[in-house]
């Protein structure tokens, strides 16, 4: 998957290429979009390549498979609402504790890790990035508790360089300081410029056996990919939560 140029692997270029068409109206829903072999044919890329290139436009909710007909746009295209503000840490990295949150709901707010490592990228982790499908990439994962139930499996992915300079991150143990005060030491601040894609799906099986309820049973999604001051990605973190116990909100 070799990067043909624009700062993208040649999976994430096909895919970006798709996602324009579909929203410039070239490709409309119901249409149908190239087959794998038409994408091996056409493009002169391998199979994984072309699988990969598909499963980002999945990640990203423009198409969905049809047993035996193919992959099509989506009938209904999920909508982005862009924020213009986010709760930014400071420059030691500080900001409000799980715990600090919680209590203002009259609530206790713990945590518990639940592991860490290298693993294979989801695609959409991948593209966050701008590493080949399925790279290792380093992650942590925690549960976030509200009196003693599960409301959030959060996982956080950090870059080669972040981990390298916080070993720490890779100990499937409680910190000694928040990740983010610990990146800020090591010099990774996250400043502005950064995304948060909010969205309601299906937990998967993990996820509902984490969250304690039903696989399928609806949740919500925050994927976040939050950069330093040179717009450098320097953290990307799938947030799913139980809408049952937690709600995000947006002041304005």
């Amino acid at each position: 998957m070799t990067d043909r140029g624009g700062g993208r692997h040649t999976y994430q270029a096909i895919a970006w290429e798709i996602r324009e068409q579909i929203a410039q109206g070239v490709l409309r829903a119901g249409d149908p979009i190239p087959s794998l072999p038409a994408l091996r044919r056409d493009r002169g890329i391998s199979n994984p390549t072309a699988q990969a290139a598909v499963r980002l436009l999945k990640s990203w909710g423009l198409v969905e498979g049809r047993p035996d007909l193919g992959t099509f746009v989506r009938e209904v295209r999920p909508v982005v609402h862009l924020m213009t503000e986010m709760t930014l840490p400071g420059q030691d990295g500080s900001r409000r504790t799980w715990r600090e949150i919680v209590e203002e709901s009259g609530r206790v707010g713990t945590q518990r890790v639940t592991g860490a490592g290298h693993a294979a990228a989801p695609v959409d982790v991948a593209d966050a990035f701008g590493l080949d499908a399925d790279a290792l990439v380093a992650w942590r994962q925690r549960l976030l508790l509200v009196d003693d139930e599960v409301a959030q499996v959060c996982t956080s992915y950090y870059p080669d360089a972040v981990v390298a300079a916080v070993p720490e991150l890779l100990v499937a143990e409680r910190l000694p300081s928040s990740a983010m005060e610990l990146m800020a030491r090591a010099g990774f601040v996250i400043a502005r410029g950064g995304l948060d894609t909010v969205f309601a799906r299906a937990a998967t099986e993990d996820e509902a056996a984490a969250l304690g309820t039903d696989v399928g049973a609806p949740v919500t999604e925050a994927f976040r990919v939050a950069r330093d001051e040179a717009a450098t990605v320097v953290l990307v973190e799938r947030m799913v939560s139980d809408g049952a116990r937690l709600r995000q909100a947006w002041r304005f």
